[in-house]
């Protein structure tokens, strides 16, 4: 009789929207690498977060139901690590650790309430970061995808955290 009350509500999640925002700051010249051999960062970002969200498109969708919630995944910030040696004269180094920052929400389709929001920021470790740095490999674009794999499952997790779901 009353497991019709304690029975838990199967959920249909669906992709909502991708978005990682272009960067605008100064330090973008330095620390992503040249676009004529790589691919943007902007475009890595992308194309990694529509591989590990393979979820139907809520887009495509013209009814909704009270059982289906939407993901939405927006990276508002986002830099590599880089060292530069500048050509004033005397030789300069600029040093930052690569970071990503991940913006996450779920939210009901039906009537787009909100039901959790999260923002997780991952940094790479010092020490990881000066060993990257003895192989002389500058423009690591394959660093920003362990940090950016570490924000998405820790935002998971606390999405299910917040909703309440095991």
């Amino acid at each position: 009789m009353f497991r019709k009350f304690f029975k838990k509500k199967a959920y249909k999640l669906y992709l909502g929207n991708i978005h990682v925002v272009e960067r605008k700051d100064l330090k973008r010249f330095f620390d992503q690498p040249p676009p004529l051999f790589f691919e943007s960062n902007e475009s890595l970002l992308y194309r990694k977060l529509a591989e590990l969200f393979e979820l139907p498109s809520a887009q495509h969708l013209n009814q909704f139901s009270s059982n289906e919630l939407a993901i939405d995944i927006i990276i508002p910030s986002y830099q590599g690590g880089s060292l530069l040696f500048g050509s004033i004269g005397v030789p300069v180094a600029f040093l930052w650790r690569p970071k990503v920052e991940v913006l996450s929400r779920i939210y009901r389709l039906e009537d787009r309430k909100m039901l959790s929001e999260v923002k997780i920021i991952s940094k790479q470790p010092w020490i990881q970061f000066f060993k990257g740095l003895l192989t002389f490999n500058f423009f690591q674009t394959n660093d920003l995808e362990p940090l950016l794999l570490q924000c998405c499952s820790k935002a998971i997790a606390r999405h299910s955290k917040n909703l309440r779901v095991n």
